[in-house]
């Protein structure tokens, strides 16, 4: 099959780049969460450019020694979206409509070329084969020390509008917490299936960071890793050991965080009570979103004169903000892409993320690896705030390269 081949740069200046590059993605989020939380007339300037620049940087991954088949199926896609995008300008004939629906499909598009792009950078020995694994422990200790040195400083936002939590200048709480869920399990990998005894200190100042967050999230990933702890390592002496770790996050978070602990308490009380989650369990851990799907499937699809091109091409995601469609946007990723972009761009994306769930098992994947990626799919699905989201969606497609690249050891088989 033909190859494509780009004009040479050294590798070694590729490589350094690309480190730089990852490096900065929480970096660029909590300086453009500043500027939207500070109604700073920049706004999230910064984070389109960084967008754009990360778009051609990744591009010019994808084109190293690739496949021409996969390269015209990639651009395929992209001209498709961006006719979807041009399809829904003539319906509401608005340049800020346009320049809306663009950057949002941007958005949709950047999470698939960071697998592209590293994982082929990867294969190809332009960059380390390692490189994930570096990019996530220097998240490990950069991202928890955005946090808690803001905190100790008096400076930053609570995650949440009615108080509780504490996200530092990070603009949603809902991507970093699935960057801290990643990294986390991450450490939690290293230190007891590797028994690298290093991450022990990135673990503790991780954990402490999903407690300051305070979301449902956050306590439901410590319960997923103390099951695939005990699933995996059922020993008395691993059993004592994890308890006696979690004893001490927990004694330590009630002396130093008493008071956010008692904001989230009151913030889930709330909640849980607007919810009707005395009723509907369900209700309270998706946060309503499952009762706003029909109603928005319906007025978009079924009842509306164009029903059938929205269904193709989607309704825009401009048109949210049309006041006869109440609720369109289900802050679930593949909803919300249905009604945004229709049926072909959906199925395309979901079918894209199948496969790379399915090439990582198959490559017999680092399982810590394929347990990151499946936790943020299923957050993507039920929860949102993924496919859209330039620091959730960058570690699901740095995750999702790993999944894609081939290992040397499996190189060597074959």
């Amino acid at each position: 099959m033909q190859i494509v081949k780009a004009k040479r740069i050294e590798p070694q200046v590729i490589n350094s780049a690309l480190y730089i590059f990852l490096g900065l993605i929480p970096i660029v989020d909590m300086i453009n969460g500043y500027n939207l939380l500070e109604n700073n007339s920049i706004g999230s300037l910064v984070g389109v450019v960084f967008r754009i620049v990360s778009i051609l940087f990744l591009f010019f991954l994808i084109i190293q020694k690739n496949r021409i088949l996969r390269l015209v199926l990639l651009n395929l896609f992209i001209l498709f979206i961006f006719l979807v995008v041009y399809i829904n300008y003539f319906r509401t004939k608005n340049v800020n409509g346009l320049i809306d629906e663009a950057m949002y499909a941007t958005k949709l598009i950047l999470p698939i070329l960071y697998a592209l792009g590293i994982s082929n950078a990867v294969n190809n020995g332009i960059v380390d084969e390692d490189i994930v694994d570096k990019i996530l422990t220097f998240f490990s200790f950069l991202v928890p020390l955005t946090l808690i040195v803001p905190m100790i400083l008096n400076l930053g936002y609570s995650s949440y509008d009615l108080g509780g939590g504490y996200k530092g200048f990070y603009y949603s709480n809902n991507e970093l917490n699935i960057l801290m869920i990643s990294i986390t399990i991450f450490n939690f990998w290293q230190l007891t299936a590797h028994k690298k005894k290093f991450f022990f200190i990135p673990f503790l100042l991780n954990s402490v960071s999903m407690l300051l967050i305070g979301s449902k999230t956050s306590i439901l990933c410590v319960l997923l890793l103390g099951m695939i702890y005990f699933f995996r390592k059922i020993s008395i002496q691993s059993i004592i050991k994890i308890l006696i770790v979690l004893t001490i996050l927990i004694f330590l978070g009630s002396r130093i965080f008493s008071e956010f602990f008692d904001e989230i308490i009151f913030r889930f009380q709330y909640y849980y009570t607007i919810t009707n989650g005395s009723d509907n369990i369900f209700n309270f851990l998706l946060s309503n979103r499952n009762l706003r799907i029909v109603p928005t499937i319906t007025e978009v699809f079924l009842t509306n004169k164009s029903g059938f091109l929205n269904f193709i091409f989607g309704y825009g995601h401009y048109q949210q903000f049309d006041p006869n469609v109440l609720q369109s946007i289900m802050e679930m990723d593949f909803v919300d892409t249905i009604i945004w972009y229709g049926v072909v761009v959906t199925a395309a994306v979901l079918g894209f993320y199948i496969y790379v769930l399915i090439r990582g098992i198959k490559r017999k994947a680092d399982f810590v690896y394929i347990l990151i990626y499946i936790t943020i799919f299923s957050f993507s699905i039920v929860a949102g705030h993924v496919l859209y989201s330039a620091l959730a969606g960058g570690i699901f497609g740095i995750i999702g390269s790993r999944l894609l690249h081939s290992d040397s050891k499996i190189k060597n088989n074959h």
